[in-house]
């Protein structure tokens, strides 16, 4: 019993305590009472941001029935757009375009109203809007050689570098055996394009295009590159070349040189890189670029440092390069032609990422 009488007691003064409270509530917002309930507007959903070139558009999703008007701003809410909502029709998407923009980063505030005046919370939207100065900054995708082949003076073998990710296509511009100026969309990621109507002794021009948002309405371009169509790929004779180097069993670096693609030259498995190839082409020759065939199967050779000599002994550096992941034929364009009677292969790596790797076929050829 007289535990009841303590809670009853806590009850009644707790009771009192509320309405004391009730009472300073009423005082501190009767000033908001006095406008009545307040009704607002349902914030839009699943809202998504397309760039574009000074120009941007947003688009956005409702759920609320009794949405009139959508309104977008920016700039600090000095600027804005509106679009009608009509839910009777549809719940969105509905789309603002906004036209005319300055190149920059925004923050976006879309707002919405209802029927009978209510206003919803700010709904925040990041964005760029891309320009000349972004175009600016965009640079070619480069063709590494453009030659014709030999005997079909009217085909061109056009050998791509490696494009920016960013990068969606190319366009090359040449003139045809008949006709216009002719365009056309290249993927540089594909290593090669050929071109079979080619008038010889013009020159190509080509850029690349870009997209810098999935989502980007427009695209954009690096400046235009010539390009100087080279003559056909001459490969010299090799009948008498000799290849010097260490080899693995019966399979001698001389195989590069037989021109039988079913036979290979094996480095020797127990030592490590460099492995080092010398040819003696027994003359002085032009050199324009080499044809290779590497192995067509596993453990193909991967990076070749390549010099070039008159002597044997006084050696010139001319690049790394990087062979195919594949047995087919393929070809490199020197950066400048020389003269030489000495080539030296010095392998560093391969595509399996071992010791020693395997070729078939090495060549060099003129212009």
């Amino acid at each position: 019993m007289k535990l009841k009488k303590i809670i009853s007691c806590f009850a009644m003064a707790l009771v009192a305590t509320s309405f004391v409270g009730c009472g300073d509530m009423d005082e501190t917002f009767k000033e908001f009472w006095a406008e009545g309930k307040i009704d607002y507007a349902g914030v839009v959903q699943d809202v998504v941001f397309y760039p574009g070139r000074e120009r941007a558009r947003i688009s956005f999703m409702v759920a609320d029935p009794t949405l009139t008007k959508a309104r977008v701003y920016w700039n600090n809410k000095t600027e804005y757009a509106d679009i009608d909502i009509d839910t009777k029709v549809s719940y969105g998407p509905y789309y603002v375009d906004i036209p005319n923009m300055k190149e920059a980063t925004y923050s976006f505030q879309i707002v919405t109203f209802n029927a009978t005046g209510g206003q919803s919370m700010d709904v925040d939207v990041p964005g760029r809007v891309y320009g000349s100065q972004y175009e600016g900054t965009l640079l070619n995708t480069p063709i590494r050689t453009a030659s014709e082949i030999e005997g079909s003076p009217e085909k061109v073998d056009v050998k791509w570098g490696v494009p920016d990710e960013t990068s969606i296509y190319s366009e090359i511009t040449y003139t045809p055996l008949e006709g216009e100026q002719k365009m056309v969309k290249v993927n540089p990621l594909q290593g090669n394009y050929l071109i079979e109507d080619y008038k010889s002794g013009t020159p190509i021009t080509y850029r690349a295009i870009y997209q810098p948002d999935s989502l980007c309405m427009d695209i954009f371009y690096s400046p235009y590159d010539e390009c100087k169509v080279l003559g056909a790929m001459k490969k010299h004779d090799r009948t008498g070349w000799i290849a010097d180097g260490p080899a693995g069993d019966k399979r001698t670096p001389q195989n590069l040189l037989d021109g039988d693609p079913s036979t290979e030259w094996l480095q020797p498995k127990n030592t490590s890189y460099p492995k080092v190839v010398t040819i003696d082409m027994q003359k002085e020759l032009q050199c324009n670029g080499f044809w290779y065939m590497n192995r067509d199967g596993s453990y193909r050779v991967k990076d070749v440092n390549t010099y070039y000599s008159l002597d044997g002994e006084n050696w010139t550096f001319i690049s790394k390069f990087t062979w195919e992941n594949n047995g087919a034929e393929h070809s490199e364009e020197f950066a400048e032609p020389f003269t030489a009677r000495y080539i030296k292969l010095e392998f560093i790596s391969d595509w399996s990422n071992g010791k020693f790797g395997l070729a078939r076929e090495f060549g060099i050829y003129w212009r």
